[in-house]
């Protein structure tokens, strides 16, 4: 039975680390579908959506006014669930689970979208970048599942943009991931530089 027990361990943990791979490869196959978003919508609908988890956590969510941006849906609202499923993950047990998602305009037409907790925080090595390694896993206070390759794709995703996004300690313990992608008026500036080169 022990050996079993082993073997079984040893499988999963390999399928595990297959379907991490899986996911990485598709988000390359699959072309971007760049759009305006009302952020509002789609931020707004991924936290009712997940209303039993943050329940089940004992989680209270505070979403305030985000500006729009220009992105793929599908695949920011990866990028959100992933962010806001992390929270829920690597939450401090001793006290309620506080996430407040947030954003803002920037002067040069890009916008940023902070997502911060009171979790378990985030360590020194963590803050300098192993966050985002592949099938990388913080150490939780509760037990949980997941391949590792969340965080990794969420960056992924958002470089594919032209974006990127950072991770740092809250003061008192916590997380805060900014998000930071073009926004629409970033968008139209773009397009419409190209168009005088061209012309």
């Amino acid at each position: 039975p022990e050996a079993l027990n082993y073997i079984a361990k040893g499988v999963a943990d390999m399928d595990r680390l297959l379907y991490g791979l899986l996911r990485m490869s598709r988000l390359w196959s699959v072309p971007l579908a760049q759009e305006p978003l009302d952020m509002n919508d789609l931020v707004g609908g991924l936290v009712k959506s997940m209303t039993f988890h943050f329940k089940e956590a004992g989680a209270e969510v505070t979403l305030s006014e985000l500006p729009p941006c220009f992105a793929d849906k599908a695949q920011l609202r990866q990028v959100f669930s992933s962010l806001l499923d992390n929270s829920v993950k690597y939450r401090d047990p001793s006290r309620r689970l506080l996430i407040n998602i947030s954003g803002k305009a920037g002067a040069s037409g890009e916008v940023s979208y902070t997502v911060s907790d009171n979790g378990r925080g985030l360590s020194q090595a963590e803050e300098e970048g192993i966050v985002w390694e592949l099938f990388y896993r913080g150490t939780p206070k509760l037990p949980v599942p997941g391949e590792g390759v969340g965080l990794t794709i969420a960056k992924r995703i958002l470089e594919r943009h032209g974006g990127d996004v950072t991770a740092c300690a809250a003061p008192g313990g916590g997380a805060v991931f900014t998000v930071k992608i073009p926004g629409l008026k970033g968008r139209e500036e773009a397009a419409a530089a190209a168009g005088t080169a061209s012309a």
